[in-house]
């Protein structure tokens, strides 16, 4: 079924959104496919990466469908998402993932001390 919506649902849309419809379709279905697959597994770190990815999909969803209703520009070599506030919001998600790993970091270096 997820193959189905992946893969076939942008036909309903119109011609000069396709793309843009394939983009939220498969969002959703990498984030309902990844949610599967991780419950078996679920702790905090699976759950970390599950929300990390999970608010990647969420961007890509929001700006697909953001542009299918309002179609900003988006000038060579500049990202969708970044493109109507002018900043690259894939420097923030650097900066999170460059903090979390030092705090992780951190957090072991601390807790080996303490046995």
């Amino acid at each position: 079924m997820a193959g189905l919506v992946r893969h076939y649902s942008w036909e309903w849309a119109d011609t000069e959104v396709q793309a843009l419809a394939w983009n939220a379709a498969g969002s959703v279905v990498s984030m309902a496919l990844v949610w599967v697959i991780a419950q078996p597994h679920w702790c905090r770190e699976v759950a970390v990466a599950v929300g990390w990815w999970g608010i990647e999909e969420a961007q890509v969803f929001g700006c697909s469908v953001g542009r299918m209703f309002w179609n900003w520009q988006v000038d060579a070599g500049q990202e969708q998402c970044s493109a109507p506030i002018g900043i690259k919001i894939g420097a923030f998600t650097i900066m999170a993932v460059a903090f979390w790993l030092a705090t992780c970091k951190q957090l072991q270096g601390t807790e080996s001390k303490e046995k």
